[in-house]
């Protein structure tokens, strides 16, 4: 099977050559926008991957750019979702300590399998496979995720500790028995965080909810020393760009990880593509769902050669680039960009963020 080699490495210098100042204008404003969603959702996804929250930021830096420069859809938003950073830490379940630099490593392995997987995919030419998946079972699929995603954010709600399981009854059983150990400081600004994004939508949905909660409840913490009173904060955040690591593994782990990889590349690649065809049709855009995945492949290699862990196309931040009428995808560079200057110059300041802030912008998302 012969592969193009120019359209499926270098998609990017069609559009690229007739780009100007007018759509370079409304491409900003796309991504500058998106990026004030992402900061605070990458951090909030990196928690629930069970990584540091800045591993969230690496995961929005690289391969945000790599996604748009080497896939088709110009509103496609590429980076770390709720689904797939669930999927994550279930499939490091039991072989690392979250947190801990062998599970940093090992999301880091499951990213380039991911990568992989994809890549091989979209070169193949087998789009067509994934689009015959009824759009019934992403919806099924994503229901039941939404479940226990909610349920995982409790802890840092409620502000104490929930036992890992992969039984849900043994996790509401847990939670339900340690509602005694509430912190009704940590409880308060997870409350008042959820209802400045839940307001912040109901004004528009280009306010950014959830880097307004970012601001208040860190103010909050910083001027009223909520780590005092047992609030649990994100604390030191080292400034700086990710730097290239190839993440290693005992074969054993690696081993145990394919199975994850296969789940998480088959249910990204349904939501990339159902995504990015359902904003394609609406614009009359033509797109190539093949060259769609050899964008996720390369930028989940990416991820996962700087410290990130495997990222998808999101419908919230795609659908923010669509109604602010991105023009090309270096809407998606200056988001990816955005994100490599908070790194270099911002990421001090998330000392003071309160965990259950976090917690809020996801079960907000779900």
């Amino acid at each position: 099977m012969k592969v193009n080699i120019t359209l499926d490495l270098a998609p990017f210098l069609p559009w690229l050559k007739s780009y100007d100042k007018d759509k370079f204008v409304r491409d900003l404003i796309a991504g500058l926008t998106v990026a004030a969603v992402l900061v605070p959702q990458s951090m909030a996804y990196a928690l629930l991957a069970g990584m540091p929250p800045i591993h969230g930021l690496y995961a929005s830096f690289l391969p945000v750019i790599v996604a748009a420069l080497f896939g088709s859809s110009r509103f496609l938003a590429t980076g770390p979702v709720a689904m797939t950073a669930l999927l994550t830490s279930s499939a490091l379940y039991g072989l690392a300590e979250p947190g801990s630099d062998k599970w940093i490593a090992l999301a880091g392995v499951l990213a380039l399998m991911v990568g992989f997987i994809r890549l091989v995919v979209g070169l193949l030419k087998l789009a067509f496979v994934v689009e015959l998946i009824s759009t019934s079972v992403i919806v099924g699929f994503t229901s039941a995720g939404a479940l226990v995603i909610a349920l995982s954010q409790f802890g840092h709600l409620l502000g104490f500790k929930i036992t890992q399981s992969t039984h849900i009854y043994e996790v509401v059983s847990d939670i339900i028995s340690k509602l005694s150990q509430t912190n009704p400081y940590t409880f308060i600004i997870g409350v008042l965080a959820y209802v400045i994004i839940w307001l912040s939508r109901k004004i528009s949905p280009l306010v950014p909810g959830a880097l307004l909660a970012v601001i208040a409840t860190s103010l909050i913490s910083y001027f009223f020393n909520l780590q005092n009173f047992g609030v649990s904060l994100v604390g030191e955040v080292p400034s700086g760009l990710p730097s290239l690591e190839i993440p290693s593994a005992d074969y054993r782990s690696i081993s145990q990880l394919w199975v994850g990889a296969i789940i998480i590349s088959a249910f990204g690649l349904m939501e990339a593509v159902a995504i990015a065809k359902q904003l394609a049709i609406k614009a009359g855009d033509r797109w190539d769902p093949n060259q769609e995945l050899i964008g996720q492949g390369l930028a989940n290699i990416v991820a996962g050669l700087f410290k990130g862990f495997p990222v998808g196309g999101s419908f919230s931040r795609s659908a923010l680039n669509y109604q602010l009428g991105a023009k090309t995808p270096i809407a998606s560079v200056i988001t990816g960009l955005v994100i490599g200057l908070t790194l270099l110059f911002l990421a001090p300041l998330f000392y003071y963020l309160p965990k259950a802030t976090l917690s809020a912008i996801v079960l907000s998302a779900v």
